[in-house]
């Protein structure tokens, strides 16, 4: 299941460069729905083409499961093109990452929240130069503490709890803020946001129960943001930032 959810994750980077994304009332939305129906098609598509042709015990024996699909129905000339294709994938994933991971710890910065060199632009580039240069240093380090498999249960886990408190805030801040202007509407509400919650509070505590050390260390990593929160709670302006 985190595997799964793994593959469908990118869908919430698009909201970490909101401020940069023109007419985004509009836009946000459009690119969340078109970008995850693509996903699913292609995602669901492949596991049916998986299915036809291989049984559950050969793929779940099979380490690369896209490369023996070809393999056996293309040669060894289709092994080849599969892999090169999710290598390219892989690439554009990651330059997905470069280009919205570094938006959190610039905006923290930018916020008073974080460290002030994060919230500073290249002079030439203008881009967040250093937010960038450490989360590459960072994922080197988190590459050569552990395996893909560790590092995504850890990751997955983490985003989920983000996820589930952020679709929650939605209930709570409507009570809270009932005149605020609301440019979005959320279909099925409260319908909706109540069964996303409930499965993903599902989703977490069967991660607590069958894979525990994972989930803990998961829990720790993002408890260790509240005393980095309380640390900078106090809204500083960032200055030298060009």
């Amino acid at each position: 299941m985190a595997a799964c959810l793994m593959a469908y994750n990118g869908w919430s980077y698009v909201s970490f460069v909101a401020g940069e994304v023109q007419d985004p009332h509009k836009n946000l939305l459009r690119a969340l729905v078109i970008g995850m129906a693509i996903v699913g098609l292609l995602y669901v598509s492949a596991n049916a083409a998986y299915l036809r042709i291989m049984t559950i015990p050969e793929i779940a024996a099979t380490e690369r499961v896209g490369a023996e699909l070809a393999t056996r129905t293309m040669g060894s000339n289709g092994a080849t093109f599969v892999s090169i294709t999710v290598l390219l994938s892989i690439i554009g994933a990651i330059n997905g990452c470069i280009l919205t991971a570094a938006r959190l710890p610039f905006a923290q910065a930018r916020d008073g929240l974080f460290f002030a060199r994060f919230g500073r632009v290249h002079a030439r580039f203008r881009t967040p130069a250093f937010a960038i240069l450490f989360g590459g240093l960072w994922t080197g380090l988190l590459i050569l503490t552990g395996s893909y498999e560790t590092l995504y249960s850890y990751s997955i886990l983490a985003a989920w709890i983000f996820y589930t408190m952020s679709v929650a805030a939605v209930y709570v801040l409507r009570k809270k803020m009932p005149g605020v202007s609301r440019p979005y509407r959320m279909w099925g509400y409260p319908y909706t946001l109540w069964l996303f919650v409930i499965v993903s509070v599902w989703f977490m505590v069967n991660a607590f129960i069958t894979q525990p050390r994972p989930s803990l260390m998961a829990f720790v990593i993002v408890a260790t943001g509240i005393a980095a929160y309380r640390i900078w709670h106090k809204p500083r302006p960032v200055t030298d930032l060009l």
